[in-house]
């Protein structure tokens, strides 16, 4: 081996145990902050907080994932608290962490089974629904699959149909809140994107287009797992299919049938966000090219 390779190799091994021991440094500081960081969440939070464990986590830096997150008004009524999920996430600086300095950048709730109560600390609940509102995911929005109702949703995309359009949903409570020129805007309330959104809740209605979302996308999942296709993730119209192989392979394969789709930072998704009036027939379409690629 030629000495520029040599040292490029001794780099690599110095970095992997550079970032082992970083790792192994960060699951320590979790087991001893444990407590640290119960204390400081229910400061943030102003309710009784209690996780299971606490692990390390990437999200872009390190941090931690609090396991089976509960919250509750009252430590008596654990059992049955105001908020649960299966993780929560915390993006905690580990600078911060070494000289003792607990500072939660992030909080981020995954898990499809929650529920969050706002009124008595005034937080406001806001649900980004751009890319998955408006019946993409087979219900009017999102939110509607957790069972609460956000102080604010952003509409958009599917919203135009393809015409640049965008909407801000608020509840009673906020909207009661606001009073002449609080809100600003360059083209709001442009009659063509007023006329145009109408249109397309008009036609969605009128067309059944959320119930067609419905039953082709459980069709997809019962038909598309076929190939390179391992399983199906999603929901309605926003789907991923995780492929046995790169997803590019199987994106360019289908494109060569004339079939769209999409990748996405996951290596190993294949994204389908079709159309609405997408139908079985296009899904057997779908599922006979996929049926032709080598898994």
């Amino acid at each position: 081996m030629k000495r520029p390779q040599k040292i490029l190799a001794a780099l690599a091994v110095v970095l992997v145990i550079a970032a082992i021991a970083l790792v192994q440094t960060f699951n320590v500081l979790a087991v001893r902050n444990r407590d640290q960081v119960q204390q400081e969440l229910q400061k943030v939070l102003g309710k009784n907080v209690n996780f299971d464990s606490l692990e390390v986590h990437w999200l872009g830096q390190l941090g931690f994932v609090a396991t089976e997150f509960r919250i509750a008004d009252d430590p008596r009524f654990a059992a049955t608290p105001l908020l649960h999920a299966r993780e929560l996430v915390l993006g905690i600086s580990l600078w911060n962490l070494l000289f003792r300095r607990l500072v939660i950048d992030k909080l981020i709730f995954n898990g499809a089974e929650f529920q969050i109560i706002t009124d008595e600390t005034g937080a406001l609940l806001i649900f980004d629904e751009v890319q998955c509102g408006t019946g993409r995911t087979g219900a009017p929005f999102a939110a509607n699959f957790y069972g609460v109702t956000p102080d604010m949703i952003t509409a958009a995309k599917a919203l135009g149909n393809g015409f640049p359009v965008s909407a801000l949903l608020l509840s009673d409570r906020v909207a009661g809140q606001l009073k002449v020129d609080d809100m600003g805007t360059t083209f709001g309330g442009g009659p063509m994107a007023c006329a145009v959104a109408e249109a397309v809740i008009d036609t969605i209605e009128s067309e059944s287009l959320l119930a067609n979302v419905r039953q082709v996308s459980a069709y997809i999942r019962s038909n598309c797992r076929i190939g390179p296709v391992t399983a199906v993730q999603g929901a309605g119209f926003l789907l991923g299919l995780k492929t046995s192989r790169p997803a590019k392979e199987v994106q360019a394969a289908l494109l060569a049938k004339n079939i769209l789709t999409g990748t996405s930072a996951d290596p190993h998704i294949l994204r389908l966000l079709p159309a609405y009036i997408l139908n079985e027939g296009h899904v057997d379409q779908l599922s006979d090219a996929l049926s032709r690629i080598s898994a």
